[in-house]
């Protein structure tokens, strides 16, 4: 699956650019990818606001937690959890 490119944005984490379309309003979830656009996907359910750092924040979780973009594998979900009051604590969890 390659991300279309109207409305489509770029990031570059770690020096490697990845595609990211924040597709919220009609799928509840924001999908990154490796800007080849090959290779498997990183899907994310978000948070009411999402910001560059929090993009960023969940590909460097997702790479911890074994996501090869770029690669043929298995695609990955992570979420955040949403549960505390201080606006700035992020903690992203792979969705089971």
């Amino acid at each position: 699956m390659t991300i279309p490119t109207k409305g489509r944005r770029t990031i570059t984490v770690n020096g490697i650019e990845y595609h990211w379309l924040p597709s919220v309003e009609r799928s509840g979830r924001i999908v990154i990818q490796h800007a080849t656009g090959q290779g498997c996907c990183l899907f994310v359910v978000p948070l009411a606001i999402m910001t560059p750092q929090h993009i960023a924040d969940s590909i460097r979780f997702a790479l911890k937690e074994g996501w090869t973009p770029g690669e043929s594998g298995t695609d990955i979900w992570v979420e955040y959890e949403d549960d505390y009051d201080d606006p700035t604590y992020r903690r992203l969890r792979p969705v089971t």
